[in-house]
């Protein structure tokens, strides 16, 4: 592991935000690229186990700025959840 993740997992336990995870009450859309590197699709799985009204999509071969690489896929499942539509999701 290298040294920015120890330090980003040390903050994100200081922070204890996962204890709080639970109690969110609005839909929430997690999404992750299968290649991500920035933030490891596990993690992304391990936060969507933890929310209560979530949605998990992951896009095969593909990193973690999903909304800069895939726009046309991220705003498309981004607006099917904001709009409050099933996720139709196809893998890419």
């Amino acid at each position: 592991m290298r040294q920015w993740e120890i330090c980003y997992l040390r903050f994100v336990k200081q922070c204890q935000a996962s204890d709080e995870l639970g109690k969110l009450a609005s839909p929430s859309l997690v999404i992750a690229g299968e290649e991500g590197r920035v933030v490891k699709p596990d993690i992304s799985r391990r936060l969507y186990s933890q929310l209560n009204q979530a949605s998990f999509l992951l896009l095969e071969d593909a990193g973690h700025f999903l909304s800069m690489t895939h726009a046309d896929w991220f705003n498309r499942y981004l607006e099917q959840h904001l709009t409050g539509a099933d996720l139709q999701h196809e893998y890419a």
